[in-house]
């Protein structure tokens, strides 16, 4: 199973590194990819700034967002939050207080430990292009997958 950070899944709308990566793992993938609600969120509001900020067009604003709403409930397993995994990103939070990372990379990531601790003994994968936020799951025991210097077989292997 593979648990998207936004960081990495955004790619898939985009145009930017790692976009053909991520688009091909997506495809490689179907229901083998999980996110929940607050990665989905995140998605879409990392979209409304590009739109914000004139990076995209409204017609690719448009694409991007007709895109991601057709993909939510067909090419994901949507996994909701439950208590343990709040309050273990709680504990993240004040483990990681100086890595700089945000409140939603520490629940993104609580929950890429959690979906790691329902998979074993089969191999879990954290996709994620943030490097601090990769950096503490690699501290954090989390096998990850960058999109902008890895590859689709790179992610196949870490998932054998």
């Amino acid at each position: 199973m593979v648990f998207w950070d936004t960081s990495a899944l955004v790619k898939a709308y985009t145009v930017e590194p790692g976009t053909p990566t991520v688009q091909a793992a997506l495809q490689a993938l179907v229901r083998r990819s999980s996110v929940t609600p607050f990665v989905a969120l995140e998605t879409l509001t990392v979209l409304s700034k590009l739109l914000r900020s004139g990076t995209f067009s409204a017609a690719d604003y448009n694409r991007a967002r007709l895109e991601f709403h057709r993909d939510y409930p067909r090419r994901f397993v949507r996994l909701g939050v439950r208590r343990h995994v709040r309050s273990h990103a709680l504990s993240l939070a004040e483990k990681h207080r100086k890595a700089g990372v945000g409140a939603l990379d520490i629940l993104h990531l609580a929950c890429a430990l959690d979906v790691k601790a329902r998979a074993h003994p089969r191999p879990a994968v954290f996709a994620v292009a943030d490097g601090p936020l990769r950096r503490i799951a690699t501290l954090e025991g989390v096998r990850t997958f960058d999109p902008e210097a890895q590859s689709v077989s790179d992610l196949m292997r870490a998932l054998r």
